[in-house]
């Protein structure tokens, strides 16, 4: 107790003398600071749900792969990280590994053959309740989706493995793309324990970066891993992620020096700051989509009853197409996003250019149409109160929205008033964040306003297959049997022109069928000081393997 306390008062007072040196001699500093909004819950990349939490696991415990982004293909390329070498047999259903004998643990434990498969096994594990919880379709398993370790690994020695996949299952290097975490601590602990062990805030790494120290709320330290093959002589010897709550206030330490990188940086910011010397100003394209989620059951008839059938407002595809023509969805990659977007067609961007169909086109925006085609569905102003009917029913509908997100707040407005045009009545609920959540997932609303970032490599899904056990993202109780059989496909061996198809096949279904109105893609405006070299800003995230960064 008394060593935790010493502890506890050391980690203060290096704190306090890391952050008030960022305002010294800037030429001295061997660190980088990163602006972020908020603080992380855990350093164990088993419960990385957010993004901070994800980019922090991944400089502090290794995979079995890295990654590459290949822009000029468009796709992820993945190569051997902790594996020193990765070799499929003839028909893919098994992979040998050859371990890397020269990766230890911040404890000094030498990294083995053990911890892989301690690591894919508790991942899969339902009562770990990790990220990974029913990723495990290609391995064998059983009834909970937990791997069967008997008949899936082969142990060798301690540094080979072979892992057997299921009979049948397309399986891929994405199989094996978990960081891995140390057994032998752990395994001393029961399935239980594991969300709440102090391991998870006091972590045993092995990464190209340890923890040196965390501040609640204040500030993550990370320093350099002098026994990591990943690290040489050039680099950076700490990363400081500095949280700053306040936007403003994160924005003027970046053009202060006090703050050496910062993303989600506003479209109306990036001018200002391109005009210094000293920052660069990049974006990442391609990731993000805002988008109109339309219920296409009966909210109400399905808590009730169980029963789906279709939304009194939006089963219909023909008024879906209506809504998504009679939106200026231009205006604001215009007017708010300043061109830092483009107009979306469907769940998957321009940036994945071997799956991404290039005939698609946006729906225009065109008031007229989406009146005749409103027509044509049996909407019409009978009585001239400006509100078209149906059978008695006007089209009146809440719209809901998460409270704090100034460009959908931007776009509600816009929306609304472009509803309007049209004889709809759209009323614009916003709403705290946690609550709008909570009703979200219970299928409460009939339309909704919010985003997702698209995962690499695509997965679609998670959003629209049809069985909503399986894939409680699909919020918007999409079903669609030729969408569920492609999907299914996409699970089977396929030569890459054929899987590449299947994509672009989705894409046009999804893109006709409007379950969404896919509004734009948004772009992540990031800031950086010019005194970091040799970074590279791509789809896999700002702070990707940022060990390869240098300081000038």
């Amino acid at each position: 107790m008394i060593m935790r306390c010493y502890y506890k008062r050391f980690t203060a007072v290096l704190i306090i003398f890391i952050l008030t040196s960022c305002s010294g001699d800037k030429a001295q500093r061997d660190y980088v600071t990163v602006g972020v909004q908020s603080d992380v819950e855990t350093f164990n990349p088993l419960f990385a749900f957010q993004s901070l939490e994800g980019s922090i696991s991944e400089l502090l415990f290794l995979s079995l792969l890295r990654h590459e982004w290949n822009e000029k293909l468009g796709k992820l390329e993945s190569y051997p990280m902790m594996a020193e070498s990765l070799k499929w047999n003839e028909d893919g259903s098994s992979i040998f590994i050859k371990l890397r004998e020269d990766i230890y643990w911040s404890d000094s434990v030498k990294c083995t053959i053990d911890d892989v498969m301690f690591s894919l096994a508790a991942y899969s594990d339902p009562d770990i309740k990790s990220r990974g919880v029913g990723a495990f379709h290609n391995y064998v398993t059983d009834e909970s989706g937990r791997i069967d370790a008997q008949n899936s690994f082969d142990r060798i020695s301690d540094y080979e493995l072979v892992i057997n996949f299921k009979k049948g299952a397309a399986a891929s290097y994405f199989d094996l793309d978990y960081p891995v975490i140390p057994k032998h601590i752990f395994g001393t602990l029961n399935t239980s324990q594991i969300l709440s062990s102090e391991y998870n805030f006091e972590p045993v790494t092995n990464g190209a970066f340890k923890l040196l120290s965390w501040q609640k709320d204040q500030s993550i330290i990370l320093g350099k891993n002098e026994k990591s093959f990943l690290n040489s002589d050039s680099t950076i010897n700490r990363i400081i992620f500095k949280v700053v709550p306040d936007y403003n206030n994160r924005l003027l330490q970046l053009k202060k020096g006090e703050i050496d990188f910062l993303e989600d940086i506003k479209p109306e910011d990036a001018a200002g700051i391109e005009e210094f010397d000293n920052i660069n100003v990049e974006k990442v394209s391609g990731r993000q989509y805002d988008y109109i989620g339309w219920n296409l059951i009966d909210p109400e008839v399905y808590r009730n009853t169980g029963k789906m059938i279709p939304n009194k407002f939006f089963g219909s595809k023909k008024v879906r197409q209506a809504i998504t023509h009679a939106l200026n969805r231009r205006e604001v990659i215009d007017n708010f996003l300043l061109n830092y977007g483009e107009l979306a067609v469907g769940p998957i961007s321009s940036i994945f250019k071997s799956v991404y169909d290039t005939t698609l086109k946006p729906l225009e925006y065109n008031i007229e149409l989406a009146k005749q085609l409103l027509k044509e569905e049996g909407w019409i102003d009978v009585n001239g109160d400006g509100i078209i009917e149906k059978n008695g029913l006007e089209f009146r509908f809440d719209l809901k929205i998460a409270t704090g997100l100034p460009r959908r707040e931007y776009a509600a407005n816009i929306f609304n008033n472009n509803l309007k045009q049209i004889g709809i009545d759209a009323n614009i609920e916003f709403m705290e964040l946690n609550s709008f959540l909570d009703g979200l997932f219970m299928r409460k609303y009939n339309a909704w306003l919010i985003g997702w970032v698209i995962p690499i490599p695509v997965d679609l899904r998670i959003q629209w297959y049809s069985d909503f056990e399986r894939t409680p993202l699909n919020l918007s109780s999409y079903r669609n049997r030729e969408v569920d059989s492609l999907l299914d496909r996409l699970e089977m061996k396929l030569t890459e022109q054929e899987r590449n198809q299947i994509f672009k096949n989705l894409n046009y279904i999804l893109h006709d069928e409007q379950p969404f109105t896919f509004l734009y893609w948004v772009d992540n405006i990031v800031a950086y000081n010019t005194r970091i070299n040799n970074i590279y800003i791509n789809p896999l995230g700002s702070i990707h393997y940022c060990w390869e960064w240098t300081l000038k």
